[in-house]
């Protein structure tokens, strides 16, 4: 809106002057022309106008009435004109604004809710895609937990299976029981001929009988060796049914020669001390130290027995 002056120069010489805001210079002149006629002008060169403001604000009354002129407008167009179906509303939303200091408008509010709803998009687009990349991964995870397992059925039969082959292969325990049994017997059979022979030959040689010392000789070597044949496969049953002794020698990781040694005891001795079932109360104190010095272990008593335990667990 600018700001006009208009100048009226009535009959008489007198000059008139106003101001008024309109639109254009064309809407000033008319008015200037009605005012023209309201003085007497005499001619139309003695109505002038002069633009003083480009863009001026007026008051509230002001634009209340060029809104009024609007809403005339509007009505007069009757309500199913395009230009009152265009600015359904509006009206209403400049009366607001002139009695409130507001600045809504139709635009504005659509232009609001399309930045809403792009906000809104954006946000339920974001979350889509990371609900669409979590998915993706827990698909991956999926995949990666499908191969192990498949890995570990795999290996679960071919476990299995090597474990039925293993068990062919097992000797029944009753079976090495009773082998063991027959061993031991054979060991102590040959360990008392073994005995005997060497008694004899020590006899033998007192007396001076070199060929019945050499004969003894010999047959003290046979059944010597019978002796450490028979134990030695005693060794080789000692994990079927071994007592807690013989499996501490295992922990110890020491042979049966080596537990001999280390003991200071003959393989029959040990062995009878690590077979299963052994009472060591039965067994002469000295020997069972022995064993015990001999496995890095020491001799617990207690109202079960004598037992002989791990330096680790006595501790």
């Amino acid at each position: 809106m600018n700001l006009y002056e208009i100048r009226v120069v009535d009959s008489k010489g007198i000059t008139h002057k106003s101001k008024i805001y309109e639109i254009n210079a064309d809407a000033a002149f008319k008015e200037a022309f009605i005012q023209g006629r309201i003085y007497g002008a005499e001619k139309l060169d003695d109505c002038t106008i002069q633009q003083i403001q480009t863009n001026a604000g007026v008051s509230k009354g002001t634009e209340r009435e060029y809104l009024g002129r609007i809403k005339n407008i509007l009505d007069a167009l009757g309500p199913n004109s395009y230009c009152a179906a265009a600015f359904d509303g509006c009206i209403a939303d400049a009366e607001e604004n002139i009695d409130s200091d507001f600045a809504v408008s139709m635009k504005g509010r659509w232009q609001s809710e399309c930045k809403a709803h792009e906000n809104t998009r954006k946000s339920l687009t974001e979350k889509l895609d990371a609900q669409g990349q979590r998915i993706a991964e827990l698909e991956a995870e999926l995949q990666k937990a499908r191969q192990m397992e498949a890995r570990a059925r795999k290996e679960a039969a071919e476990t299995k299976i090597a474990l039925e082959d293993a068990k062919k292969k097992i000797l029944p325990a009753d079976v090495a029981t009773e082998l063991a049994a027959m061993l031991r017997e054979q060991a102590d059979e040959a360990t008392r001929e073994a005995l005997y022979y060497a008694d004899r030959m020590a006899a033998e040689v007192e007396n001076s009988v070199p060929v019945g010392a050499a004969n003894s000789a010999k047959h003290f070597r046979e059944y010597r060796k019978a002796q450490v044949d028979a134990l030695h496969l005693l060794g080789a049953l000692e994990n079927i049914g071994g007592s807690e002794n013989d499996e501490l020698r295992i922990l110890r990781g020491l042979s049966m020669e080596k537990l001999c040694k280390a003991a200071d005891l003959s393989m029959g001795a040990v062995f009878k001390l690590t077979r299963p079932g052994v009472e060591l109360e039965r067994a002469r104190f000295g020997t069972v130290m022995k064993l015990a010095a001999g496995l890095g272990a020491v001799i617990t008593v207690d109202p079960e027995g004598v037992t002989i335990r791990p330096q680790e667990e006595a501790k």
